[in-house]
């Protein structure tokens, strides 16, 4: 749940408010926004037939936020571009601070750091000289804000911290109960629940002085979602059930759809599955109908953890897919700033899925257990010992986890048979590709996985299956998965044979070359297969996200790396701009 607020100056004392402008400012305030354009158009009007360039300034500067509040860079610039112009014909510096800080925002939300730091410096230098303490603090929370995206908690904290005396100087107790909530989410993101539940209980105990709905219900959220953090459900849904009756008071459809989304995981803690299915639906229900898809994404995320907690891998994979979509088509606009954080978060939980439905199916065959994360990790090795994309070898990591998910319909009896299989007994081998790529039929990877699995089992000479493509016909990608493949498969024991030896197994692969194996990979392939192992040392190591990110070259051929924390629940909570 993020909100984006830019505070106007108090108009100044000696100026007659003509009646229309209170109108428009109050429908401003009330959130209705259509009718407050029109109010401020029919003001506009007036303010240049009367040569009142004062209103007018102010006027285009409060349709200006409202562009910004909806999303419309262009139009709020041009907007506050006018206005700027105005205020400094007029020499009204306080104005114009003001203004710099409202479009030093339009470039917040769009990624722009330079030009954000750029208007910030011009309306801090000035509400420092003309003793705008308030606005000060405001840019010093706004700052503490971009820090906190940029990863700089930190500094992020040492700004939000300057905010404090400003507010208290200027006797802005809103400010104050908003930092202390900025600051409580500056914790939260490193995981210190309780310094975060502290910062949000001081802005809950200010919001309750100062009898602001809105931010009660926002502090009441952001406690409830770190203490479920401190599996103290109670309390969590306690405060929950405070800040849903608020947002529903207000008919504030943003924080009903948030605290579905902490209900949904206080019962998935309790284990109430079902429960916790209907509150993640409604929230996704309601963020679909306001069109938020920052929550939406959330609540998809939330679904498939739920779905994770009961064993349906297709349904995680299915949700997790529909968060992903939306979180992609978030980054491209940059509507969130901290949007690859959490489409990264994503990629975790993908990983994790797709490794244990790997060994899902191993499970059934003690010969291949490990099979699947062994050919991830040669697989990913080789993709990056010839330069391939992230973007690629994140797709062969899936594929290569789930490359024999189609041989849970084939028959026991015919995968553990000792002996040679009968022709009909190798034709039903031959549909396992096809059967995983059915199988997954109703899941969209954010990464082209499906035709990798399909044609792992082309040959380079055309005689694979299932069609028999050959040459550069078949996926560089599923030529990668194939050489990991047949390399694991001889390496290791099987029903029909005992594995052979590093030097046995690259001698036969040298042998297939051209028939089935690529032999340009395969001459890649072969010395750096030498230089990782040492003697008849197979290991067990894999590629973690974080690994083929980071420093791919550096993974050895130890233990499996520990899997990366997942987060529990949703990201909750608010930053105030303002």
């Amino acid at each position: 749940m993020e909100s984006v607020r830019g505070e106007t100056e108090p108009t100044p004392a000696t100026l007659s408010t003509p009646k229309r402008l209170e109108e428009a400012e109050r429908l401003d305030r009330c959130g209705q926004w259509d009718q407050a354009i029109e109010a401020y158009d029919r003001v506009l009007v007036e303010a240049r037939r009367d040569g009142d360039r004062w209103v007018e300034a102010h006027v285009l500067r409060r349709v200006g936020e409202i562009k910004r509040k909806r999303g419309d860079a262009v139009a709020a610039l041009r907007m506050f571009r006018s206005s700027q112009n105005l205020f400094k014909a007029l020499g009204d510096r306080k104005s114009l601070s003001y203004l710099y800080n409202n479009i030093g925002l339009v470039y917040f939300v769009r990624g722009k750091w330079k030009m954000v730091k750029r208007y910030f410096g011009r309306a801090l230098r000035i509400a420092r000289s003309e003793g705008e303490k308030k606005l000060e603090g405001q840019i010093f929370n706004n700052l503490g804000i971009m820090s906190q995206i940029q990863g700089q908690e930190e500094k992020a904290i040492k700004y939000f911290v300057k905010a404090l005396p400003c507010y208290e100087a200027s006797g802005f107790g809103k400010g104050i109960a908003q930092t202390h909530n900025n600051i409580g989410m500056c914790y939260r993101d490193r995981r210190m629940w309780e310094e975060a539940k502290r910062y949000y209980e001081m802005g809950y105990r200010k919001s309750c002085e100062l009898d602001d709905l809105n931010l009660m219900g926002i502090t009441s959220l952001n406690i409830a979602m770190v203490e479920t953090h401190l599996n103290r459900l109670e309390i969590a849904w306690d405060f929950c059930e405070k800040a849903f009756g608020i947002f529903e008071s207000l008919e504030d459809s943003l924080g009903i759809a948030e605290s579905h989304i902490c209900f949904g995981v206080i019962h998935r803690l309790r284990k109430e599955y079902q429960r916790s299915e209907r509150e993640f639906r409604k929230s996704i229900d309601l963020n679909k109908k306001i069109d938020n898809q920052l929550g939406l994404a959330e609540a998809y995320r939330e679904l498939a953890l739920l779905y994770q907690d009961m064993g349906k891998s297709k349904r995680v994979l299915r949700y997790l897919g529909n968060s992903f979509s939306v979180f992609r088509e978030l980054q491209a606009t940059r509507y969130v700033d901290d949007i690859d954080e959490k489409i990264r978060d994503l990629e975790e939980i993908y990983f994790r899925i797709t490794r244990e439905m790997g060994e899902e199916v191993e499970s059934k065959d003690t010969y291949t257990f490990g099979h699947c994360r062994r050919v991830a990790h040669y697989a990913a090795m080789l993709a990056d010992e010839i330069g391939l994309s992230l973007t690629e070898k994140k797709a062969i990591l899936i594929a290569a986890y789930l490359h024999d998910l189609g041989k849970v319909r084939i028959p026991p009896e015919i995968l553990k048979k000792p002996k040679k299989l009968t022709p009909d007994e190798y034709l039903t081998i031959m549909k396992h590709p096809g059967w995983g790529v059915e199988m997954l039929e109703s899941v969209e990877f954010p990464w082209d996985v499906k035709p990798l699995i399909m044609h792992h089992q082309e040959r380079y000479d055309g005689k694979g299956y299932p069609d028999g493509l050959e040459g550069e016909e078949i996926p560089l990608c599923a030529r990668i998965i194939s050489i990991a493949d047949f390399f694991d498969a001889m390496t290791t024991d099987r029903p029909y044979r005992k594995a052979l030896d590093i030097d046995e197994t690259l001698s036969v692969m040298r042998r297939e070359t051209g028939k089935i194996l690529d032999p340009d990979l395969f001459e890649v392939f072969e010395p750096m297969i030498r230089e990782r192992f040492r003697g008849d040392d197979r290991g067990s190591g894999e590629f973690d996200l974080r690994e083929l990110e980071e420093a791919p070259k550096e993974v050895g051929m130890g233990p499996p790396a520990a899997d990366t924390d997942m987060k529990e629940s949703g990201q909750g909570g608010e930053f105030a701009f303002l």
